[in-house]
């Protein structure tokens, strides 16, 4: 289960970072930035899939121009906030999952991973506009 994500220069955020339970309800005023959270989990789960950074923000599209993936909200260039900083907008996204004693076993009983938090982390490294993919990387156990 995912216990907590860290938006880092991601839309609307600059730094923060929001725990979730089994439930959770995200509320507040109009344009606060319930749905940046939204497109944050959608953009972690373009990432499971296996898609590029472009075909995360930009859609991806299957034989005959079927959609298969519909991009997340926004121009590309409205991902990352601009802080000013070079070599120019970037963001990160960082998840901590934690598992219980059924979801960490292999079918044979080995563990996944030891009984501590496992992050992943995207990082976006290049303006949107050069066609270049970013690094996604997967932080393992830490």
């Amino acid at each position: 289960m995912i216990t907590s994500l860290r938006l880092v220069d991601f839309k609307n955020f600059a730094d923060e970072t929001l725990r979730v339970g089994p439930f959770t309800v995200i509320v507040g005023a109009n344009a606060s930035g319930k749905s940046n959270v939204r497109d944050a989990f959608r953009f972690l789960h373009g990432v499971g899939r296996g898609y590029t950074l472009a075909e995360i923000l930009g859609g991806r599209w299957g034989p005959g121009g079927q959609a298969e993936w519909r991009p997340v909200r926004g121009a590309p260039n409205e991902v990352a906030r601009v802080a000013g900083v070079d070599p120019g907008p970037r963001f990160a996204l960082e998840v901590e999952l934690r598992l219980d004693d059924a979801q960490s076993r292999t079918a044979c009983g080995s563990r996944l991973f030891p009984d501590r938090p496992f992050q992943v982390t995207a990082a976006r490294t290049c303006p949107p506009c050069c066609g270049k993919s970013a690094p996604i990387r997967n932080g393992g156990p830490r």
